[in-house]
């Protein structure tokens, strides 16, 4: 039996071989430029280039913290020249002939605002009255032990308020008075109020009181006073 070849199936071998060799140096050549490409870059910029990794089925993207190493620069704030430096309350020595005997000099408790001129709750809730000159006493504690109770020596009826009149309203006001060690009144606050109608004039009457000192230990002492106002109407 006679074989037949076709004709250059020689010459397609030996092409075959060749250009498989020169494919095969064109791919490793590209792929070396590229792995020194990538070299070079993260040499160049230090930053790492993250891929993302499969695991079970699923991407995790890592990332790569920064860097502990504070980069930043400090800008360099120039100051122009020639700027004036503040002067106040920079000492500026005098010379004596200058000095006026006379000049009073302001302490530090002239400048000390009185504590009488508290005022309280704008709704009247709380009150302080002025000194007046009375020597200042701190605000005593909410239960003082005391040998004599203080007593009522002038007492004023609270005015009762023209809406809850016409309303034919009553109510009692429990109202707590600071007593001083002179008797008199300075701080007014409610504790207690079946309407907020009576307030006002509970706190203006309280205000008026005058008592006998507490005392203790044979001396004056301040406390509180817890005092009910009590707005009955006429029958």
């Amino acid at each position: 039996m006679k074989t037949t070849t076709a004709y250059g199936v020689f010459e397609l071998r030996e092409l075959y071989q060749k250009y498989v060799i020169r494919g095969l140096l064109i791919a490793g050549t590209i792929h070396m430029m590229l792995i020194c490409g990538y070299h070079l870059y993260t040499s160049l910029t230090n930053d790492q280039i993250e891929f993302p990794k499969r695991v079970g089925g699923s991407t995790v993207i890592i990332y790569t913290p920064p860097s502990i190493q504070n980069t930043q620069v400090v800008p360099n704030i120039s100051v122009a020249a020639g700027t004036v430096k503040p002067s106040i309350g920079t000492p500026i020595p005098v010379p004596d002939a200058q000095i006026d005997p006379n000049t009073t000099i302001v302490e530090n408790k002239d400048l000390t605002p009185s504590v009488g001129n508290e005022i309280g709750d704008p709704n009247g809730a709380t009150v302080v009255i002025p000194d007046n000159g009375v020597t200042i006493e701190n605000e005593p504690a909410p239960f003082i032990p005391v040998e004599k109770q203080p007593v009522v020596v002038n007492q004023i009826t609270p005015v009762y308020p023209e809406i809850p009149r016409r309303a034919g309203v009553e109510g009692i006001v429990y109202v707590k008075m600071w007593v001083t060690k002179e008797g008199k009144v300075k701080k007014v606050e409610v504790v207690k109020s079946s309407s907020e109608l009576f307030d006002q004039s509970a706190i203006a009457a309280a205000l008026q009181w005058t008592f006998t000192p507490a005392i203790m230990n044979n001396g004056p002492v301040s406390v509180w006073v817890t005092v009910p106002f009590k707005f009955r109407l006429n029958k």
